[in-house]
């Protein structure tokens, strides 16, 4: 099957202009070759940090003016947006992401390495990766000459712990998927697929997502309790799931091996 790309993305964006240049570098870097991006409401200069990947053709960009504060509302709104990009990849397989995750190969320098090992297997339509919490690391604000990811160290670990085949009744993984195989899409974690195709679940030996999903300090607080209490979460509750993914460990951190490399495509002085 001729497919433009081997590998792209799509993620849905608001307000996240200071975080998309790392973000699309990196992923690039271990091999991403193109992103189906939206852009949902977003008041901030995103198209500061997009214009130049647009012109470049890495990517298509697209609105979608559609919003709720009732988080109810809003998940089926974000699985629409899914839908729509499954119609416009062109590639062998997409990586289903928001802008605060990064999917790291762990046993491989980049995400097609990783995805060969599937090419003759037809039967997986779907590969699963564990999520790994990122917290502040009680950073106040992400210096501007620093990384996000060289700069937020501290973790939860692994998700997800239990039994393998149980995986998919958690929202504690993320998903590559051949779209052209998509059936249904039940959540933004992982996908359905038509009959005789499956998901393939991976231990964190091989992959994980890493979910930096507090960011700084300065993040937390001015940008995702406002967010979460929007949705009927109280402050009390997200402090503590950000404390529990704020750990200090010397574990989770093989995606430091590619900060040189992408400081050095961001302009950054090398460390």
């Amino acid at each position: 099957m001729d497919k433009r790309y081997y590998l792209a993305a799509t993620a849905v964006f608001q307000n996240e202009a200071p975080y998309l240049r790392e973000w699309l570098e990196y992923h690039r870097l271990v091999g991403v070759e193109h992103f189906y991006l939206y852009n949902n409401l977003s008041t901030d200069d995103y198209m500061s940090a997009l214009q130049s990947y647009i012109d470049e053709g890495y990517v298509d960009l697209y609105d979608w003016p559609l919003g709720s504060t009732d988080v109810a509302i809003y998940g089926p709104i974000q699985l629409d947006i899914y839908r729509d990009a499954f119609t416009k990849a062109d590639c062998h397989w997409l990586v289903i992401l928001d802008s605060d995750e990064f999917f790291v190969p762990n046993q491989h320098d980049t995400l097609p390495e990783l995805l060969h090992a599937f090419d003759n297997q037809p039967d997986i339509g779907g590969i699963v990766l564990p999520w790994v919490f990122f917290g502040t690391s009680d950073v106040a604000k992400i210096p501007d000459d620093q990384l996000m990811i060289e700069t937020l160290l501290n973790n939860g670990g692994v998700e997800w712990k239990g039994p393998r085949h149980e995986v998919l009744n958690t929202a504690f993984h993320k998903s590559i998927v051949r779209p052209y195989l998509v059936s249904h899409v039940p959540n933004p974690h992982h996908c359905d697929f038509i009959p005789g195709i499956r998901n393939h679940i991976l231990w964190s030996e091989f992959g994980q997502v890493n979910h930096y999903w507090t960011r700084d300090e300065y993040y937390l607080y001015n940008y995702k309790i406002p967010r979460r209490e929007n949705w009927g979460t109280s402050t009390s509750i997200v402090l503590d799931w950000a404390a529990s993914m704020n750990f200090a460990t010397d574990f989770h951190l093989s995606i430091q091996r590619f900060v040189p490399e992408l400081r050095s495509r961001l302009g950054f002085d090398t460390k």
